[in-house]
């Protein structure tokens, strides 16, 4: 009975147009937020992911996810990685997610001179929410992919409690985040 439902599922498949590949990803973000007097910038490694290219009656989507370990985000200022896992919940919540759900190349590519933007799922301490996220670049070669996007992440929408001062620093609630994607075969 396994066997048929997979052969009759395979049949609509090819018979749909609908063919699937699997690229390998690697990527790191990086994050900015304003403070009195200047901007801390930050960066992560993402985990290694898959992303899964399905080509439909000729058009290419993308879906994905990923993961960040928060305790590998860094500034480069040990003491004010310290305070930045703390209050990411760092103890409770290790991993921020993302996930890309069935963006269309068409989409991605699309150069008319207006920015372009996607659905991009960010899940922080527990909370996932809908970013606006804005392509700021995308190149296709040899099978593969590079995708820069853009989106601000607020703290207080993850009922976080942002670091209002370092030192004399004031910090802002809103964060800047930029990731780089490149996927291969």
């Amino acid at each position: 009975m396994k066997n048929i439902v997979i052969a009759v599922i395979s049949c609509v498949l090819f018979v749909s147009g609908v063919h699937a590949d699997v690229l390998k990803g690697q990527g790191e973000a990086s994050y900015s937020v304003r403070a009195t007097g200047h901007t801390v910038h930050g960066t992560v490694a993402l985990e290694p992911f898959e992303a899964t290219v399905t080509e439909v009656n000729g058009g290419k989507m993308i879906s994905f996810k990923v993961n960040a370990d928060i305790l590998k985000m860094t500034t480069k200022k040990k003491k004010r990685d310290v305070e930045m896992h703390h209050v990411l919940d760092a103890g409770k919540h290790q991993m921020i997610q993302g996930e890309v759900k069935e963006v269309s190349f068409a989409l991605l590519k699309a150069d008319g001179g207006e920015a372009v933007s996607f659905p991009f799922f960010f899940g922080l301490a527990g909370i996932t929410t809908e970013k606006d996220a804005e392509v700021l670049e995308f190149v296709e070669s040899d099978g593969g992919l590079e995708l820069t996007v853009g989106f601000e992440v607020s703290q207080l929408e993850h009922f976080l409690t942002p670091i209002k001062k370092m030192g004399f620093l004031k910090v802002k609630d809103t964060v800047h985040v930029e990731v780089h994607f490149t996927l291969v075969p």
